[in-house]
């Protein structure tokens, strides 16, 4: 029985293994690779660390807080895939994607397959991490997900201590990796505070174990601290959690768990099996570690409260999960054995059908259909360099493919908060009047911006506010449009060539959205584009059709606050 358990598990833990690399073999898709590479290549080109931004226009040449740990945060990592990517391309980047997941599941499934730990349990618990993990960290292709590979690391140089009372001298040198790469060593550093914590409690009556622990603990911490960008990263990481940024609210990696089952993230829920079992475990333990007992705490509430942190949980902390889980599995029933492997074999079969749904394998070492590949071609042959206005999702890849002859008002980097602020009060048409024109025009005037590049459709099924109100002025004309976005530039001789060659007339332009909306309806139905649609039928002055399609939206969305306003507009 034991050795069919034990080749039950290798089958399981071969077939995570394999999801990790099906994973990893998606298209090159995460709006933040962009601007990291980017930054490696110019870091590359310079010969050091980036002194301002390179590539933005609208903030100020001061460096705040924020700028600096973006900047200065992530060097290693941008430098190696850079590296990576100078070499062998994007089937490198893959190549690179995969290595970072089979070393979190390769460690994860030794660790959880050695010793007389119950087989069936760790398939399943091995199961419920990647699923909680791959179906909301959609790609590997950022610096975070090593933050996960290094805090896995740390917790079992803990846990190493915790059952050997060992103190690895790999704790140093990996602190001093993890800082360098990314600005996650700050969670590592807090870790190695809670372990002190409960050393100092459960140990003061061994005084030379407790004084040898806390020392090895702060030298960790202290090598995390040597890298350029700590003395930033740490306020900064402080103002996130207590949420003085206002851009991280509107982050969805920022939201709660909840709220992100309510969107449709149901795989969250293998994480709130992990904490429960996990807090139960730890509850009925005969002998629990004090700062185990700190440490769970910490990192379930971050876990739980932000969407972003929830591989802190599911990843770094499971070989604690195990441990706890496995000495109160000890214990109980052997009828649940049967149990776990029959549910463990569901989430591997669930988790293959996800993977083969989303069907990008095919497409492995190419950029994702979602950037705007063939616009950009356009933006450079023509020779639309200057100033430009963007969309925030396609920031970061515009930044890689345009800079820096066309520079970008905003990307995921997000460095300059009053910059964010302005980008948004652009976007979203502010009407607010200042020195006698709508805020939004002056402030495209007031930094000079030149070129518009937005989608077509935004994610949330409506047109951009922007793009109607420039429309329809005189001094802003359609150059370019695709499937996925468009180019306006301002109507001045700078441009005169490229206007009278590309101009695209206003009704044609509009025709093409609206016929992006019937095919985007016809597919699915979905409500969001049934308001877009009939949002843009009330700027074209159709109120039969914006009814129709705004009374179609409601039995999808309900009482939605802004479909409620088009209702009113639309006198219904």
């Amino acid at each position: 029985m034991t050795q069919l358990q034990d080749k039950a598990y290798r089958v399981i833990g071969l077939g995570v293994l394999l999801l990790c690399v099906l994973h990893a073999l998606c298209p090159v898709a995460d709006p933040d690779f962009w601007w990291h590479l980017r930054t490696g290549e110019e870091m590359v080109r310079i010969g050091g660390l980036l002194p301002a931004d390179p590539f933005g226009f609208a903030g100020d040449a001061a460096l705040s807080a924020r700028e600096r740990a973006l900047l200065h945060g992530y060097w290693a990592w941008q430098l190696s895939y850079y590296a990576v990517y100078a070499a062998a391309g994007f089937y490198g980047v893959v190549a690179a994607n995969a290595l970072v997941g089979l070393g979190i599941y390769g460690t994860l499934a030794r660790l959880l397959g050695s010793g007389d730990r119950e087989r069936s349990l760790s398939a399943l618990l091995l199961l419920l991490s990647l699923a909680a993990f791959i179906t909301y960290y959609s790609r590997f292709e950022r610096p975070q997900v090593c933050s996960f590979l290094f805090g896995l690391w740390l917790i079992m140089l803990l846990d190493r201590f915790r059952d050997r009372q060992e103190t690895s001298r790999w704790l140093f040198p990996l602190m001093f990796l993890w800082g360098n790469v990314h600005g996650g060593v700050v969670a590592g550093i807090g870790l190695l505070c809670l372990f002190a914590l409960g050393a100092a409690i459960q140990l003061r009556h061994d005084r030379p174990l407790l004084t040898r622990g806390v020392l090895w603990a702060a030298g960790g911490a202290a090598c995390g601290l040597l890298n350029p960008a700590v003395v930033f990263v740490i306020p900064e990481a402080l103002g996130m959690f207590a949420g003085q940024q206002p851009m991280f609210r509107e982050v969805v990696e920022y939201v709660a768990t909840p709220q992100l089952f309510r969107q449709g993230h149901y795989w969250v829920v293998c994480l709130w099996l992990l904490m429960a079992a996990h807090g139960i475990a730890l509850a009925v333990a005969e002998r629990r570690w004090l700062a185990d007992v700190f440490i769970f705490l910490a990192v379930a509430l971050a876990s739980f409260w932000y969407a972003r942190h929830i591989a802190l949980f599911a990843v770094c902390l499971l070989p604690q999960t195990a441990h706890y889980l496995h000495g109160a599995f000890r214990a109980g029933p052997r009828r649940v054995r049967p149990a776990a492997w029959a549910a463990g074999a569901v989430l591997l079969v669930l988790l293959a059908w996800h993977g083969y749904r989303r069907q990008e394998i095919a497409a492995a070492g190419r950029i994702s259909p979602f950037y705007p590949v063939a616009l950009t071609e356009f933006v450079r042959q023509a020779g639309l360099g200057g100033n430009a206005f963007n969309d925030y999702d396609w920031g970061g890849f515009l930044l890689w493919a345009l800079a820096p002859e066309t520079r970008l008002f905003w990307d995921g980097r997000c460095l300059d908060a009053e910059v964010y602020d302005q980008a948004r009060r652009i976007r979203w048409l502010s009407l607010r009047p200042v020195d006698g024109r709508p805020e939004y025009a002056y402030l495209l005037d007031r930094h000079g911006v030149d070129v518009v590049i937005q989608k077509n459709i935004s994610k949330i099924g409506l047109t951009e506010p922007l793009m109607r109100a420039l429309l329809g002025r005189e001094d802003w004309v359609a150059v370019y449009q695709d499937e996925l976005g468009y180019v306006l530039v301002r109507n001045t001789g700078k441009y005169r060539q490229v206007i009278d060659r590309y101009r695209i007339d206003p009704a044609t332009f509009l025709r093409n959205i609206l016929t992006l909306y019937e095919r985007g309806i016809a597919a699915g139905g979905d409500p969001q584009l049934l308001m877009g649609r009939g949002e843009l039928h009330l700027y074209l002055g159709d109120l039969a059709a914006a009814r129709r399609d705004l009374l179609a939206a409601r039995q999808g969305l309900g009482n939605d606050e802004y479909l409620a306003q088009l209702l009113k507009k639309a006198a219904l």
